[in-house]
């Protein structure tokens, strides 16, 4: 598979032309009981509690649809329009405990014949108000805050307000509903409802699908489909209101459409997940295919690293032991430049020996398989024999004190090498090694004069072939890999400390 399917990403939310289609249906239909919606089509017993058991099911549904989109990363406007659903849920709920006839002959909860009327129309403003909350732009502070994280924290929060509102709304139409305005006469004509608040009532709807209209030109979100539910609410209050009496073709109309609105957002979703579903699936599968492909490849590179690792071993052998004989006169005696020249020849040999060493540890695979032949060591003395590796580097060596640790003499130079020759490429002269003892561990601090590691990169610092962004120097991403591997192999560690610039590795004293 090409490396491009990396670069493949879950589909994004794009609703097409469908939520416009069935905007026009829904106009259609509201024109067509508009012409008979005053004709009689007499009382059915189950029709009401049928209706509204639908609607709090489906309205409850969708808001913990909603939710969950939300808490688990997805839209934002997904929580805006789950305080619609929640707030009609528990609008309808209280509509259906005042309605006559539903659980009590006159209704329940201390209601007056005008509470069902007077709850509808709080259904009715408060609705749309909260659908249009999820659809037009938001401040950018509210904006951040509704992105960011914690948001279970968010949704309680935020649905609390909605509880205090629907319950303001209830004792409002209840408790006090013999203070509200008389919207139905006697006979449960609505013609006051119609005359004296209906345009109130559909002035608020046509500004919302207005702004919604507005709001939504560019959008490929599901929050399109919200649009449908304005627009259903909107026909169905219309329809409420020219009808001006139950059980009309214009009332059983409008509960159809009211239905709509309940249901258009959460068949939308039910969609959209089934799609991000079979998405998933396939991204998954692709991720398994290239996930195979790189551990093969990995596993062909460590082979190779490992093989050129140990092969560098035979030559560098060799050319330490011309060295030798070098130094020791037996091909000749030597002036005091050519000594100076074979001394520093030996260093860069050790310098290529460790990174040869550094390259074997970063193949082995693992703490488990690095080989350690630890004895006891003067800590300071391996510092100053790491720092005589690097003449040409401004480093400051202060001794403190003179720890003794049970370790490998190789691995050290290995760890202290490495982050030398870290301090060299990405920091800045003077570098600092300080070797001390807390009473418990072994210390040793490398530190220089550079900026010190990006804060949002120090998480990733001794992960394997990790390199900060924007990094000019040359650099494998192994050093610090392979410091943290040998440490943790003889029961040591490594940190960065910002504070001071400094990696601070530890080592268990000797008896310690």
């Amino acid at each position: 598979m090409p490396t491009s399917a990396l670069s493949s990403r879950l589909p994004a939310e794009r609703v097409g032309r469908a939520p416009w289609v069935l905007v026009g249906l829904v106009a259609v239909v509201t024109a067509l009981v508009l012409v008979n919606a005053q004709h009689p089509l007499g009382q059915n017993a189950g029709f009401l509690p049928a209706f509204l058991a639908l609607v709090v099911l489906s309205d409850a549904m969708t808001g913990v649809v909603l939710i969950a989109l939300y808490a688990t990363g997805g839209n934002p406007r997904y929580l805006a329009l789950s305080w619609a659903y929640a707030y009609s849920s528990g609008v309808v709920v209280v509509h259906a405990a005042v309605f006559p006839n539903v659980f009590a002959p006159a209704g329940a909860l201390g209601s007056t014949p005008d509470s069902a009327p007077w709850l509808w129309t709080a259904w009715h403003v408060g609705f749309p108000l909260l659908l249009l909350a999820g659809i037009v732009p938001w401040p950018g502070r509210f904006a951040a805050w509704a992105s960011g994280r914690r948001r279970l924290r968010k949704v309680v929060l935020t649905h609390l307000g909605v509880a205090v509102l629907v319950v303001g709304v209830a004792v409002t139409c209840t408790a006090f509903a013999d203070r509200l305005p008389v919207i139905i006469d006697e006979t449960g004509s609505y013609h006051r409802l119609t005359v004296d608040y209906g345009p109130a009532v559909l002035a608020v709807q046509a500004a919302a699908i207005v702004a919604a209209v507005v709001s939504l030109r560019g959008r490929t979100g599901l929050e399109r489909w919200a649009l449908v539910a304005l627009v259903a609410t909107g026909g169905d209050a219309l329809v409420v209101l020219l009808a001006e009496g139950r059980w009309t073709v214009g009332w059983y109309g409008a509960r159809i459409m009211a239905l709509t609105a309940s249901f258009v957002v959460l068949v939308a979703l039910a969609t959209e997940s089934i799609r991000q579903a079979r998405a998933v699936r396939e991204y998954a599968q692709r991720m398994l295919e290239r996930n195979a492909e790189l551990r093969e490849a990995q596993a062909l590179r460590d082979h190779m690293i490992a093989v050129v690792s140990h092969d560098m071993r035979t030559p560098l052998g060799g050319v330490s032991g011309y060295l030798e004989l070098l130094e020791a006169g037996d091909l000749g005696p030597l002036r005091e430049d050519g000594q100076m020249a074979v001394a520093r020849a030996r260093t860069l040999i050790k310098r290529v020996s460790l990174l040869s060493e550094d390259l074997l540890t970063a193949a082995s695979g693992g703490v488990q398989h690095l080989t350690i032949s630890p004895r006891v060591l003067d800590l300071g003395r391996e510092a100053e024999q790491a720092v005589a590796g690097f003449p040409d580097l401004d480093v400051q060596l202060d001794v403190v004190h003179d720890p003794r640790v049970r370790a490998d003499s190789l691995r050290v130079q290995q760890v202290l090498a490495n982050l030398l020759v870290n301090a060299a490429k990405y920091g800045a002269e003077p570098v600092r090694v300080v070797v001390d003892t807390d009473g418990r561990d072994a210390l040793v601090s490398v530190s220089d004069a550079g900026p010190g590691v990006p804060e949002d990169f120090v998480p990733h610092l001794f992960e394997r072939y990790s390199r900060a962004p924007g990094v000019q120097a040359n650099g494998s991403g192994l050093g610090l890999s392979v410091v943290a591997d040998i440490l943790d192999a003889q029961g040591g560690s490594v940190a960065y400390r910002p504070e001071g610039n400094a990696f601070e590795v530890r080592l268990p004293l000797l008896g310690g």
